[in-house]
């Protein structure tokens, strides 16, 4: 299972997470420029609205807004569930002028933290490949029939059987 630590979007998109292997849990962090699919976009701008709920100030100028980290603590007794996040965003003048604005530790409640799971679900499947361009590593693998000639050993070619053009021996 893994878990998300922290999430920060910019020129690359860094995910710190956390997994358990075998006997102990091991943090990763994965640093990448690939593209988000629309399933992770869509969720992102849940995220975006989420902090705009708890913090209305910002929705004057909403378009101008855009989240650049989250920073995650999850419950003690239930990993399905998050009880803090840290959220940093920026706001961009007219100008191209960045402010960039970070959140105290934030409680969350039931319906927040649904919102913020499939976010981490998309984030998830993102660090596995899944979410990225398109699926990069299949878990199906491909029977290839084998055929007649296949089978046939008159039909196998053995690299001794080459003759070098021009040269007698």
């Amino acid at each position: 299972m893994i878990r998300i630590l922290n999430i920060q979007f910019g020129e690359y998109t860094k995910v710190t997470y956390m997994k358990h292997n075998g006997r102990c849990d091991e943090t990763y962090q994965l640093k990448t420029k690939d593209l988000y699919r629309p399933e992770m976009i869509r969720q992102y701008e849940k995220m975006k609205e989420l902090f705009l709920q708890w913090f209305p100030t910002f929705k004057f100028q909403a378009n101008l807004y855009y989240l650049v980290g989250m920073g995650v603590k999850y419950n003690k007794h239930d990993d399905a569930m998050i009880d803090k996040v840290k959220v940093t965003g920026a706001l961009e003048n007219k100008a191209g002028s960045l402010c960039k604005v970070v959140s105290e530790w934030i409680p969350v409640g039931t319906s927040e933290n649904k919102i913020i799971m499939e976010f981490l679900k998309e984030v998830v499947m993102f660090v596995k490949g899944e979410r990225a361009q398109g699926k990069l590593f299949e878990n199906t693998e491909i029977e290839e029939a084998i055929d007649a000639i296949d089978a046939d050993d008159s039909h196998v070619f053995h690299v001794n059987d080459l003759q070098a053009k021009g040269v007698t021996q």
